[in-house]
């Protein structure tokens, strides 16, 4: 479930997130999303794979995308650093 401020988010690497969901899509396998940060990504990749896991060398950015997905995706996703 997509929270109110993630339809408006932008940056840099969210052009590529319609593209990159939609290869998920097709295969509903497990993903990797490396450099994970806040988790957006790997949020959108949830709904349509059948694992994600999000890595990422910062320990607060892991934290904040464990806090985004927390309540919806907690037994399908993996966060490392």
């Amino acid at each position: 479930m997509a929270g109110p401020v993630d339809r408006d988010y932008w940056n840099h690497n969210t052009a590529y997130h319609p593209w990159l969901v939609a290869i998920a899509a097709e295969h509903r396998g497990d993903v990797l999303d490396v450099g994970c940060g806040d988790g957006l990504l790997a949020q959108r990749l949830a709904r349509v794979s059948r694992s994600v896991t999000g890595i990422d060398p910062d320990p607060a950015a892991i934290e904040r995308a464990a806090d985004r997905l927390a309540l919806y995706y907690r037994s399908l996703l993996r966060w490392r650093r």
